[in-house]
Order: C-alpha cells, then structure tokens, then sequence
C-alpha cells in the first residue's frame, strides 16, 4: 500500500470530521493471518474531539495498597482516584478493497490515582501541587468482520484498543472560585501531548469464533500495533 493512498485517505477523512476534532490515520493489513486468513486490508482513522476544559472529579476511600498480592490479608490503605471526562474520539475502519466500513466512539476518559501509605487521607490540594499524571488507555472492543473464517470456525472479530497520547498524558489542574478542581485549556494540553508517529498507537488482536454467541470456542490469529500519524 503506498503512502500517497494514505495520505489520500487521511485528507479525506480529516475533511468528513468536526472542524476541531484531531485526526490521525494508518494501515492495518489483516490479509495474511494465521492459517492463510484473509482478513482484509484496513484504512484506519482516528478522530479525537476533546473539551476545552473539563471538571476533575475526585473519590477517596479505603482500598488494598497498591500492587498486594492477597487483597484483604494487609491493612487498608487511602486511595485517591481522579477521572477526567475529557470529551470524545471516533474509529473508523474503512476496507480498501470492499466498499465498507466500521466505526465505533466512545468518551475519552482519563484516570489517574495515589495511595497513601496509611488510612489517612492525603488532601487534595497537597496531592495537586504537581501536575497528574492519567492514563489514556481506549479500548474499543471488537469488530465483526465480513470475511471467511478457517477451518470450522463461522465468524471473524478484529478487537483494537489505542493509546494516542502513548501510555501517559500529564494534565496541570486548577480551582475555580466555587473551589471545584477542573482542567483548563484541556483541548491544548491534549493537543502538545498526542503522538503522531508512535508505531505503539493501536493495538489490534484477530481471532476466530464458532458463532457470535459461543464466545467459548476461538482461534487466534494475529496481533500486533501499528503506527498512527
């Protein structure tokens, strides 16, 4: 596939989206998976619609410290979560052979979290005085996909999950006048941090399965990343 079709197609899908929306683009070649698998040949597009700013909302309880290996047998910990609703992005898998195409959106929701090492609490003013840390991770399940199946298996499924921004997005917080914590300037923050180029950008995994609803018998047959600029 040459890179004048991908960029062609990235043009036109960059033209179909939100005027603000960011967009990124690749090439997903399922067509030789295992066992002689035809799965297709994909141009991907990804659209990445974040707010301009964003309220930070924050839960403290007590919870296992963090990576215990017997969960209830250590002395409970305080653990701060903070999750950001930070707007939404779309994929789109278009075939480049068949005239077809899949899509699925979802919210982009970050979340980030901190363990004291005792009950009490640290408070949230002191745990802001360095910007957040929140992890951008965006599965988008899995994709039915109209091609043949080996051997005994009915139906073919693609699942992909994709990480933009690379596995950490730093956001600074703010208080407003009614002492609510959000992020301003959100949709630039995100914007410095995505990166175009990352060959760890999607995430995909292709398996068989005996029928969509006997989820219990399947086959893998590829997975791997590519590169989304």
């Amino acid at each position: 596939m040459t890179q004048t079709k991908i960029l062609l197609f990235s043009l036109l899908f960059a033209a179909t989206l939100n005027i603000n929306a960011e967009s990124m683009s690749g090439y997903l070649d399922l067509s030789k998976l295992y066992g002689n698998t035809n799965a297709g040949q994909y141009f991907v597009g990804l659209a990445l619609n974040p707010k301009a700013t964003a309220i930070l909302e924050i839960t403290q309880s007590l919870s296992s410290p963090e990576n215990s290996d017997q969960p209830g047998s250590e002395p409970q910990v305080c653990l701060t979560e903070f999750r950001v609703s930070a707007g939404d992005l779309t994929l789109v898998l278009t075939d480049a052979k068949k005239d077809q195409r899949l899509n699925a959106t979802q919210k982009i929701s970050l979340y980030s979290s901190y363990y004291d090492e005792s009950e009490q609490c640290s408070t949230i003013d002191a745990l802001l005085k360095t910007p957040l840390s929140f992890m951008p991770y965006f599965n988008l399940g899995s994709f039915k996909l109209n091609y043949s199946a080996p051997y005994n298996y009915e139906e073919l499924f693609l699942s992909i999950s994709v990480f933009p921004y690379s596995y950490s997005v730093v956001l600074n917080i703010s208080k407003n006048s009614d002492s609510n914590y959000f992020v301003d300037n959100l949709k630039t923050q995100l914007s410095l941090q995505l990166k175009r180029g990352n060959k760890e950008a999607l995430s995909f995994y292709t398996y068989a399965q005996a029928g969509e609803q006997d989820n219990t018998s399947t086959l893998s047959l590829g997975q791997g990343f590519i590169e989304l600029k």
